[in-house]
């Protein structure tokens, strides 16, 4: 008797295994719909590209409506993270990838040529002016975030929002 229990159980296990295999997920994630254009999605988390800086002062406010100066710490986002201007406002962390130093600077502006990623910078937040900027000459070793001279142009970059998560 136990030999037919076995041989029951075994068949039973055989001939059920495939249908719960083929039985259709209930998982409905693969059928949403993701977009593939990034422009459409804002990320928050980390953002790789190329830090260049541009004269704040230009006889106009900045496409956030503020009056910018050289010497604020701002920074002016890719046109296509910006979008529409929602971005107006948020501060950023900027590392230096070169260096690892990091700073803390306030989106105020549209950067239209900067490709995804990028950021535009204020020559204080590029260059090392103040002890607190981006420059590889600094004055301070301990404060100085320093990673480019205006004359270079350009300096490799992470950068990301300032959160509850990422805090800054």
């Amino acid at each position: 008797m136990l030999k037919h229990v076995t041989v029951a159980l075994a068949l039973l296990a055989t001939y059920a295994a495939p249908a719960a295999i083929n039985k259709p997920s209930q998982n409905r994630i693969s059928q949403l719909e993701i977009p593939q254009d990034p422009s459409t999605v804002q990320k928050r988390g980390d953002f790789l590209g190329d830090g260049t800086w541009y004269t704040t002062e230009t006889g106009r406010p900045g496409s956030c409506g503020e009056w910018l100066n050289d010497g604020m710490m701002v920074v002016a986002l890719n046109a296509p993270q910006m979008g529409d201007g929602g971005e107006c406002g948020h501060e950023v962390w900027v590392t230096n990838i070169t260096n690892g130093k990091t700073q803390t600077a306030r989106v105020v502006d549209k950067c239209p040529e900067c490709l995804w990623g990028s950021l535009d910078m204020s020559p204080t937040l590029f260059e090392c002016k103040p002890a607190n900027s981006l420059s590889l000459t600094h004055v301070n070793t301990k404060t100085a975030l320093c990673g480019g001279e205006l004359g270079l142009g350009r300096i490799p970059i992470t950068w990301g929002f300032c959160d509850r998560e990422h805090g800054c």
